[in-house]
């Protein structure tokens, strides 16, 4: 067993540059300890730093070290020279240009960052619990319509020495940290932790994928010309749809019956507002009663939120693994009024949809996934939400913070007056560059279009980088 306390203070006295993988594992592996030992707030914590680790780390924190060292006016009048000052004494024009840089800076001279708003929010924690605060408030600054779902593959010592297909393909397992949900900022974040054999099968169909549709689509065009050819070549592209369906199928088999955490809240009109607030009231007061800790009433809040999208089969399949950690010896009493509690909502919200169809609308749902897990079909659980990925949580907070004055009711809104497209320019995709020519023509008849055309170095610079959207 290794020393927790003496590799983390020998990792903080490196240099971003010298934090490598190594550094990722260990987070995970510290990840996987706390865990097990029941600490899931310093299992959370230590996710978000192991997602953070490699390049994101290395390159962010060296460039605000470089934008921290550039010197300003006042900084570059104490160490000149004396002979510099003897020149800048006699020269009025620069004297001129000094002076106005000093104003300028004392203008726009801004306080110190917090810890909260530098590149890595983490950067000072040693601690794991002030670290999980950290990232609970950073999770409750983000726009309220917003749930983060963060994915997570567990500590696994070959990764640093292995190929990426090696490491795609080995067996581990995920833990799905909900760090923003619809109980947020009532409710702090929770974790699920999902490991079997079939998720290890899983793990090896996926790193086979690639390499699968390689060998379907990597044809000689002049050899499949007569009809038997083309029939060959279609026969096994329809072959590889149906393995994507069927492993689609067993990802979704996987995670039932919490394929639910995958939809985001409700349109928040007054009629979906109210009948929330009477849903979770009654779930609060079940878990009161039945002594249900914090990490069930997230998670049957959720469900209950989206409870006319389960079928009643993962309805009672939730009820009981719910109710299995539960303290209470009346498990099958209990697993059958959550089921029931869960059907009344249904019905709720069905009637409500019939009569309202925005209350069936759902904002964007953020999933954080680990780049060992990138290669999955996430969206493929929930369909019909909108989704967006990004690697950690540390680069949805810059991002948000960039972009927080064109964010509203949870999307980024832009005004685009022009617009340019480039479609096929190597004129080699003739029916898709034929459908998307007509349906640009059409719908963007004001657009700039250029179709089977390669651009020039001259034009991308000028037009297409410059325009409000370039497609």
């Amino acid at each position: 067993m290794f020393d927790a306390e003496a590799t983390e203070k020998e990792l903080r006295s490196l240099t971003s540059v010298q934090v490598g993988p190594e550094t990722k594992e260990y987070n995970l592996l510290r990840a996987d300890e706390e865990y097990r030992n029941g600490n899931e707030k310093d299992s959370i914590y230590y996710q978000v730093r192991a997602l953070f680790q490699c390049a994101d780390m290395r390159l962010l924190t060296e460039a605000q070290e470089l934008e921290n060292q550039l010197p300003n006016a006042s900084e570059i009048l104490l160490e000149a020279t004396p002979r510099e000052k003897a020149d800048y004494k006699r020269n009025k024009f620069l004297q001129n240009i000094l002076n106005y840089q000093l104003k300028l800076e004392k203008c726009t001279r801004t306080p110190k960052n917090t810890a909260i708003d530098s590149l890595d929010f983490l950067q000072d924690v040693q601690d794991p619990k002030v670290g999980y605060a950290r990232i609970t408030e950073v999770c409750h600054q983000l726009p309220e319509e917003w749930c983060v779902l963060q994915l997570c593959k567990s500590f696994n010592a070959a990764t640093t020495y292995s190929t990426f297909c090696e490491i795609a393909a080995a067996n581990g397992d995920i833990y799905v940290s909900l760090l923003r949900h619809c109980r947020s900022p009532e409710l702090e974040p929770t974790c699920l932790h999902f490991n079997s054999d079939a998720l290890g099968n899983l793990f090896k169909e996926y790193g086979t994928m690639v390499e699968r549709f390689r060998r379907v689509v990597t044809v000689d065009p002049l050899a499949v010309k007569d009809h038997e050819s083309k029939a060959k070549y279609w026969k096994e592209l329809h072959a590889f749809e149906e393995y994507l369906k069927k492993l689609i199928a067993d990802l979704t088999s996987v995670f039932m019956p919490y394929c639910f955490m995958f939809l985001g809240k409700r349109y928040a009109d007054a009629a979906v507002q109210q009948q929330t607030k009477l849903i979770f009231d009654r779930v609060d007061e079940f878990c009161v009663e039945h002594r249900w800790s914090n990490h069930q009433r997230i998670l049957l809040s959720q469900a209950a939120l989206h409870a006319n999208r389960l079928p009643h089969d993962q309805m009672k399949q939730l009820s009981y693994e719910l109710n299995s950690n539960s303290n209470n010896n009346n498990n099958e009493t209990e697993a059958l009024l959550v089921y029931e509690l869960l059907k009344s909502c249904a019905t709720k919200w069905q009637k409500l949809e019939q009569r309202q169809p925005l209350a069936a609308k759902r904002f964007p749902i953020i999933l954080v996934v680990d780049e060992r897990l990138d290669h999955m079909h996430w969206e493929q659980l929930a369909p019909m939400q909108e989704c967006t990925r990004i690697k950690s949580l540390h680069s949805l907070w810059r991002l948000f913070k960039h972009h927080k004055a064109q964010i509203q009711h949870g999307y980024y809104m832009v005004n685009i007056k022009s617009g340019i497209t480039l479609v096929n320019p190597d004129a080699d995709l003739e029916n898709s560059g034929r459908r998307l020519r007509s349906f640009l023509e059409y719908w963007l008849s004001h657009w700039q279009h250029m179709f089977e055309t390669v651009p020039t170095e001259q034009f991308m610079i000028e037009k297409a980088f410059k325009a409000d959207c370039f497609v």
